[in-house]
């Protein structure tokens, strides 16, 4: 069986680290790539085929949300999760 194919895309490099590291706990995950901005993210994920995109909500260069968007063209899109690690006082 193929293993699922992951794509993290987060401004913390320890956001990062961590989550890669949770998933390759895993045996059924691979991570194939990863990203720091919202462009840099479109990129990548248009050349990794993920079937799943870890995606943080603010980032340098454009929003998640955004990049949520331009997934959502796409052929196949990739199951996408959303989080964030935006405080707000409420």
């Amino acid at each position: 069986m193929d293993k699922l194919k992951v794509f993290i895309s987060d401004d913390s490099a320890t956001v990062r680290e961590r989550l890669v590291t949770m998933a390759l706990d895993l045996p059924e995950v691979d991570v194939v790539g990863q990203a720091e901005d919202a462009p840099g993210s479109l990129d990548a994920i248009r050349q990794t085929r993920p079937d799943v995109v870890i995606l943080d909500i603010r980032m340098p260069g454009g929003s998640g949300i955004e990049v949520l968007r331009q997934l959502r063209r796409m052929t196949l899109a990739p199951k996408v999760i959303m989080l964030t690690n935006f405080a707000y006082e409420q």
